[in-house]
């Protein structure tokens, strides 16, 4: 029953969201054409004050492409935490809820639908301004793109970074991602409860005090961390981003049990 419903929720939402990506990957490329061209314009804007000026309008409208796929590639988790408002929340709801199945396989459905589509959205959004900058990498380039030295700047990225800060902040963000969609879940079922009307004005309210709170919970863990173990180097970042991440695993876990709670027996639907 799980997949039925997965399937359901993910074709609910492709009907705005698939749109959305396909208009954000087409930003993405003709940026790339643009940077390109912009690119070359760079090489020649020497002393030449018309191509300066058209070098301006260039990255002006190239910096514009990359916010527009990233808006357009964002509201796609607008129309995910939508969809869960519908089909939970209102009258819809009533439906929803005599399906033959657990409070549970319900929840997981959804969050397991945002997740999928936010990195979808993520990927979209980094790899559409990656894109767009090779474009103006390439198109700035004087012939053919020194390959050696490519990977020699590459390699010396990758050099820069600590296996252990790399693993550590990995994990933090994976537990940030599925925490933040359990957060915005229960914001939304909590501000129905509460209110009937201005709900979506109270969930952000709610949103952004929550997050606040963690910022000043984290900051100041991470204060104590640093001041424990007198360095500020790979072993303070490393326990920080754990104990971050230990943060972001419990109150996910709060937050999953308080939306399960809220569906089963306080549920208002309108």
């Amino acid at each position: 029953m799980f997949s039925k419903l997965l399937k359901y929720d993910f074709k609910s939402v492709k009907k705005y969201g698939l749109p959305l990506i396909i208009v954000s990957w087409g930003l993405a490329l003709f940026g790339a054409i643009m940077g390109f061209f912009v690119g070359k314009n760079i090489m020649n804007a020497v002393d030449n004050d018309a191509a300066i000026f058209s070098t301006g309008l260039g990255a002006i409208g190239i910096i514009g492409l990359i916010y527009a796929l990233a808006i357009c590639a964002s509201v796609v988790a607008l129309f995910v935490y939508v969809d869960f408002y519908k089909s939970l929340c209102t009258d819809q709801g009533y439906l929803t809820f005599t399906l033959p199945v657990k409070s549970t396989t319900l929840l997981n459905s959804k969050l397991v639908n945002s997740l999928i589509w936010n990195l979808m959205s993520a990927v979209t959004i980094i790899g559409g301004v990656f894109l767009v900058v090779l474009g103006v990498v390439i198109g700035g380039s004087t012939g053919a793109p020194d390959m050696g030295s490519t990977g020699e700047a590459v390699e010396s990225i990758f050099s820069l970074l600590d296996f252990g800060n790399a693993v550590s902040t990995i994990i933090m963000i994976v537990a940030y991602a599925i925490n933040t969609q359990v957060l915005f879940f229960m914001v939304i079922f909590f501000a129905s409860i509460i209110t009937d009307s201005h709900k979506a004005v109270t969930a952000i309210g709610l949103i952004i005090a929550t997050n606040i709170a963690y910022s000043l919970i984290y900051s100041l863990v991470a204060s104590i961390v640093y001041n424990a173990v007198e360095s500020t180097g790979d072993l303070a970042s490393i326990l920080s981003s754990l104990i971050c991440t230990a943060l972001l695993i419990g109150s996910g876990i709060g937050y999953y049990f308080l939306t399960k709670y809220m569906m089963e027996k306080k549920l208002n639907l309108s």
